[in-house]
């Protein structure tokens, strides 16, 4: 049995189940002060041996969930993602791509919208670096080196979704969706 610090003011007695319940509601946390019946001894639930595994099932069922891609901004993100690794194979499913992060970003949880962000300037930072490789192309001047500024895009584009699909599978925001290197 234990007594809960909540607002600062002990609470209970509690049992290690009724504590798990209220991890799993949000209500306690690692860092909640938490001490046994008969202890006047104070300590974030975390450091407490018997709670102690609720926080690693409660921080892997989080993780878990953020990577399943629960919730439909999850699913419709890392669909982009996809979306965009797909168009080496099928250049118009960026397009789709594009479409759906514009329709989903607005109504995104800021992590998630990070990752939205981060998927447009993608498409339209792709589009301009791939300019000068198209007119090269087009003017039938520099073949090769438009086939290699070309592939280097790819690259670009490919270590930047990469590095999204990293941090969007750790439940993380992307560290800043607005640069135009990674």
């Amino acid at each position: 049995m234990f007594y809960v610090s909540q607002n600062n003011q002990p609470s209970g007695p509690f049992s290690a189940e009724d504590i798990g319940a209220m991890v799993k509601a949000g209500s306690v946390n690692a860092r909640t002060l938490i001490v046994p019946v008969g202890n006047d001894n104070w300590m974030e639930a975390n450091s407490i041996e018997t709670l102690s595994h609720l926080f690693s099932v409660a921080k892997s069922a989080n993780a878990t969930q953020a990577a399943s891609g629960s919730g439909s901004q999850n699913a419709f993100a890392i669909a982009v993602y996809i979306l965009y690794f797909v168009q080496f194979v099928f250049p118009p499913t960026a397009f789709v791509g594009i479409v759906i992060a514009y329709i989903m970003r607005g109504s995104a949880p800021e992590w998630i919208r990070t990752h939205f962000q981060l998927q447009i300037r993608t498409f339209w930072i792709a589009m301009v670096y791939l300019l000068l490789p198209v007119i090269l192309a087009l003017s039938g001047v520099g073949l090769p080196l438009a086939g290699f500024l070309g592939l280097l895009v790819s690259v670009w584009e490919i270590i930047r979704c990469g590095k999204g699909v990293y941090f969007f599978g750790k439940g993380k925001s992307y560290p800043n969706p607005t640069t135009w290197l990674w």
